[in-house]
């Protein structure tokens, strides 16, 4: 592309033809167009260098900022699962202890029936038992042999 200074340097050979003024003029009007449309030209493509040097820069934030969506939906996704199976085992631990609990306890139940069961049936034994001794000392008491011997007297 020509340079408006290039425009400007630019000579003509001198001989019959065009009125070299009319020449000259138009050819100022055109090299101060052509020089303004330069400079325009020329601050477009800066712009057009720089905006594209953005979008570029804007492109590589993007993919970053994709990577580390995924990365963050990635580490959510895990964090989730981690807690999700610490939930469940967690759960099942308390279903454990509480199903281990109510054996025991339900264990510990029947020992106390047994035991109640036991000191019942000790208590009827322990009652026949006393039943029988009172009875057998009252036969006793009533038996002629148990007579209160009577002391004689004494005579003074």
């Amino acid at each position: 592309m020509l340079t408006p200074i290039d425009l400007q340097k630019k000579t003509f050979k001198t001989g019959i033809g065009y009125d070299k003024k009319d020449v000259e003029a138009f050819f100022s009007e055109v090299s101060e167009g052509y020089e303004k449309l330069y400079k325009e030209n020329m601050e477009f493509q800066d712009k057009i260098s720089n905006l594209t040097h953005m979008l570029h820069n804007y492109k590589v934030i993007e993919k970053s900022l994709q990577k580390a969506l995924v990365l963050a939906q990635k580490a959510a996704d895990e964090t989730k699962e981690t807690a999700r199976a610490s939930a469940d085992a967690i759960e099942a631990d308390a279903h454990a202890r509480a199903t281990e609990i109510l054996m025991n306890a339900r264990q510990e139940l029947e020992e106390i029936r047994t035991k109640t069961k036991a000191l019942m049936a000790q208590y009827q034994i322990y009652k026949t038992q006393y039943r029988q001794i009172i009875q057998t000392q009252m036969e006793l008491l009533e038996h002629d042999s148990f007579q209160p011997f009577e002391m004689e007297q004494e005579e003074e």
